[in-house]
């Protein structure tokens, strides 16, 4: 599928009973037909539908607040499922706050279960998987709320990615469908992924990825982007300012020991993050820079 991408932006909802929906832009594909948001009160939730050659796939993408009915939202998803013509594939994925860990067991968890597999669909992330950790009153808490639903006729199989660097204090989770084509002759054959991307209106040939990110992409920058966002959680004595792949430590006092002490125990802090999550610092482009008042001379002040 070529990544020749649009942007579709979301406006808040003012008319939304209970919360308001964030404003932000999305990134998608051609092919992606983004229609809007339904009118919900128990969650936030936007619609999605990929138009291929071979089938439509409808994708729902939601979030429940944790203060809102549990029973209610189940209704909402419920009549949006109902909506979606028995032939198309369903994606249904997002912040449920419903845990299934360890396959917890309870009525609004059973009744949430019995819904999706009523329409076909199968949970593509196991209930053995932490999507979230969070320390409250001191004590860690895990929970596996963050879900992927697949209905799908053309799919071999449905692979579900948890990425292990978090938003806030959730893993991102995704989904990746190995399509298949059942072509002329009716025997699977499976579909190449390729992509292609352009630059100021000239586009490169196609070229099939197999893994990774390819260079020039929209998903590029904004892949790198989450994947460094948790940094922030190791500096604690200095301001952090970051701009794509580029980090700034700024610490003000009158004791210039004591400020190279905290960045220097930020700097450690970072270099131990980094070597964790698989970035390498460029040491030749790392400096320190001493700003001081031109009427002070005192180095120490």
């Amino acid at each position: 599928m070529p990544l020749y991408q649009k942007v579709v932006e979301l406006s808040t909802n003012t008319n939304h009973p209970t919360m308001a929906i964030t404003r932000g832009v999305i990134y998608c594909p051609d092919q992606l037909n983004v229609p809007g948001i339904p009118e919900t009160s128990a969650s936030e939730t936007m619609l999605g539908k990929l138009i291929t050659e071979n089938n439509t796939l409808q994708i729902i993408a939601t979030y429940r607040p944790p203060k809102t009915n549990k029973l209610r939202f189940l209704e909402e998803i419920k009549i949006l499922l109902k909506q979606v013509p028995t032939s198309d594939d369903i994606v249904v994925i997002g912040d449920t706050n419903l845990d299934m860990l360890g396959d917890k067991v309870n009525a609004t968890i059973s009744k949430y279960k019995n819904m999706m597999c009523e329409h076909g669909l199968e949970c593509a992330i196991p209930t053995s998987e932490i999507t979230r950790e969070a320390v409250v009153d001191g004590l860690l808490e895990t929970s596996c709320i963050d879900h992927v639903w697949v209905r799908s006729r053309y799919t071999q199989r449905a692979h579900a990615h948890i990425l292990m660097c978090k938003l806030s204090d959730h893993y991102m989770v995704g989904v990746r469908l190995a399509a298949i084509d059942c072509g002329r002759a009716g025997v699977p054959e499976q579909i190449d992924p390729n992509c292609t991307t352009s630059t100021r209106g000239t586009a490169g040939s196609e070229a099939k990825v197999s893994d990774g990110v390819p260079t020039g992409s929209v998903y590029g920058p904004v892949g790198y982007i989450m994947h460094v966002n948790s940094v922030a959680n190791v500096v604690h004595n200095s301001q952090l300012y970051m701009y794509a792949d580029d980090m700034c430590l700024l610490s003000a006092g009158k004791d210039i020991a004591s400020m190279m002490d905290n960045i220097q125990d930020d700097f450690e802090n970072i270099t131990k993050w980094a070597h964790d999550n698989g970035i390498i610092l460029n040491l030749n482009k790392t400096k320190c820079m001493h700003i001081h008042s031109p009427y002070n001379n005192n180095n120490n002040k």
